[in-house]
């Protein structure tokens, strides 16, 4: 038979299977055969990043990036069949059904091969400068070696005029041992992953982000929340303007000056390092368990269990044996290691936390419930099918944690455990954990936005690889009111954006600006449940079993519904809100006010004020 003949025959076979009537039983048996490979792949891709983020061996590197072309190569196929069946289904078929082939249908993976494996190398080479880095430093002729988060961090959250040499200089050297390194890295990985975006039908990689939250204009949505809450954060800002000048002398700070971002941490997301030097209250009992765990002699274990403890109390889930016999909570001789905290689902009930730099204090007890707040999720939603096994949209699974860390921080619960004494809950108290509150989650929204802000108009084009730093402050400046606190050359060779772990790593990170504003949502409507009375920002839901069985009700779901009827699940609504966060700080908003009236500083900030005077 001629070749000819061949082709024409195989052709119309082709053609007859794509346009096969797809009836239930077909959608069935389509689904069945994908969830057992699906699963199976899964569990070998998270146990393959598992394995190279506590141990970044070259081996560990190459096994990633094959199996990230096995997974490219999977969801390339099904997409393709998923669509075919979409296009062709005959009867009445389930909504749930439907709902996981679209899901399925929405994949960014490379159609090359090739490519797909050249992506997982890049953003494991971004990953390794991110956690490798070691600042090398002679002082007095010998040679030190400062890492992040062991030195860097550490020595800049130290605000004193006799410091701020060292903060400027630690500023300084991570952007250019990180940040110029990875430009290159991240260009090529931009120009990788937009093409790919868009074989799947997407405009950019951008675009395929937020069509995970399957919602219209959501870039507006989110910008009028930041609005919304803008006038809390400028009079936070100007407070803490105040509270730096008083504290190092420095007429820079002095008007509606941009505030240098050194002063208020490596990256300006979260400036509770302030909080002892910007205290209302200094004489009144501040709520740190971290002196009381450590007289405790506690270990990483205790943090873990007392975390579990609060989870079981309003009748979630233990934690299974495996979790403590497989987590990775402290550091391995010989071995480096990703020290950025992260929960794990391997499937069939196998969670874990990598945790290698955790140390027993206020902020891990904190990340420590953060992170255990996923793992209570992928529990509730094991019994899912692989396209529902996740959060509703991203922001959830990071709300669901710090929801319980709001009820885990009030002084009422930390005393009641134990943890905390001689508090007298009057009114000065109250402003003072208001406000150390304030430092961690209103200062975070303008930097939790701004991240993928940025990120979107990089995948869009309208960002050029040489004004990619002069842009990340540009937002840095309009929506942060911070500048850089020195002057530096070769700004097209800076990339200070990619000097932090979720650009290098490509994590997208509106999550985090979600998750602070839909916590707050979260926080109100089990705190009704659980019968409390008065103001949310003194209500630990601990030991409500009718709260639990509210939050348990959503979290089963995973992402078998859109993310608003998830909400409505929990809250009563399906809308996204500013209103109960700004309820919860609503006593320090009007501390707030009062404070610079009688004290007369400025409010904002002037956007040309880019004055890179050095700090003395």
């Amino acid at each position: 038979m001629e070749p000819r003949i061949i082709f024409q025959i195989v052709f119309l076979l082709f053609c007859f299977k794509a346009n096969k009537s797809e009836t239930l039983k077909d959608v069935k048996d389509f689904l069945k055969t994908y969830n057992e490979q699906a699963d199976k792949l899964q569990h070998d891709d998270t146990v393959a990043s598992w394995n190279y983020e506590i141990d970044m061996s070259t081996e560990n590197k190459k096994e990633t990036s094959r199996i990230s072309g096995l997974v490219s190569k999977f969801s390339q196929e099904y997409k393709d069949k998923a669509e075919i069946i979409l296009k062709n289904i005959n009867g009445d078929i389930p909504s749930s059904l439907i709902r996981q082939l679209k899901l399925i249908t929405r994949t960014s993976s490379s159609k090359d091969s090739n490519e797909a494996k050249l992506i997982a190398e890049l953003l494991s080479n971004m990953t390794a400068y991110y956690s490798r880095t070691e600042i090398v430093k002679k002082i007095d002729g010998e040679e030190y070696h400062f890492k992040l988060n062991s030195h860097l961090l550490p020595l800049m959250s130290q605000v004193e005029v006799e410091n701020l040499g060292n903060m400027r200089w630690a500023w300084r050297v991570w952007r250019e041992a990180v940040g110029i390194k990875n430009k290159p890295l991240y260009v090529k990985f931009v120009e990788l992953a937009n093409k790919a975006a868009r074989e799947n039908g997407f405009d950019d990689f951008g675009d395929y982000w937020r069509k995970e939250y399957e919602v219209e204009n959501l870039e507006n949505m989110i910008e009028d929340i930041l609005m919304e809450v803008m006038p809390l954060y400028k009079k936070l800002h100007a407070f803490t303007r105040y509270k730096l000048h008083k504290h190092l002398g420095n007429s820079s700070l002095e008007g509606k000056n941009l505030i240098p971002q050194h002063l208020l941490g490596m990256w300006g997301q979260n400036w509770v390092h302030l909080f002892s030097m910007m205290c209302p209250f200094p004489n009144k009992t501040i709520p740190d368990v971290t002196g009381e765990m450590k007289k405790r002699s506690w270990t990483n274990i205790d943090l873990l269990k007392q975390a579990e403890e609060f989870f079981v109390s309003i009748g979630l889930d233990k934690m299974p044996e495996s979790f403590y016999n497989r987590s990775l909570i402290s550091k391995q001789q010989g071995k480096k290691s990703v020290c950025h905290p992260s929960s794990w689902d391997l499937g069939n009930g196998d969670v874990r936390l990598k945790m290698p730099c955790m140390g027993i204090s206020q902020g891990d007890f904190i990340t420590v419930h953060h992170e255990m707040g996923h793992i209570e999720y992928y529990l509730m939603y094991k019994h899912q099918p692989s396209e529902f096994r996740t959060g509703a949209n991203p922001g959830f699974h990071e709300a669901v944690g710090d929801t319980i860390a709001l009820s885990v921080m009030i002084p009422e619960h930390l005393e009641s455990i134990g943890l905390l004494k001689g508090m007298s809950g009057d009114e000065e108290e109250e402003i003072n954990f208001l406000l150390k509150q304030a430092l961690q989650k209103i200062s975070f929204l303008p930097f939790s936005f701004i991240i993928d802000k940025w990120r979107w108009s990089v995948f869009r084009g309208d960002v050029k690889p040489d004004n990619y730093n002069t842009y990340w402050w540009e937002l840095s400046r309009k929506y942060q009111g911070m500048k850089v606190p020195i002057v530096r050359a070769n700004d097209s060779q800076l990339f200070d954006a990619g000097t932090f772990f979720h650009v290098a790593h490509n994590t997208e990170y509106l999550r985090y600006f979600i998750s602070n504003v839909l916590q707050f949502q979260f926080h109100e409507a089990l705190c009704d449940e659980s019968g409390h009375k008065g103001a949310y920002h003194k209500c630990s839901i601990h030991k409500s079993k009718a709260a639990g069985r509210k939050l348990r009700n959503m979290l089963e779901l995973g992402k078998e519904k859109p993310w608003p009827e998830a909400l409505e699940v929990l809250a009563g609504t399906r809308h996204l809100s500013s209103k109960a966060i700004l309820d919860y700080f609503k006593p320090l908003e009007n501390w707030l006010d009062q404070h610079r009236e009688a004290n007369g500083y400025d409010l904002g900030w002037d956007d040309s004020d880019i004055d890179m005077q050095k700090m003395s």
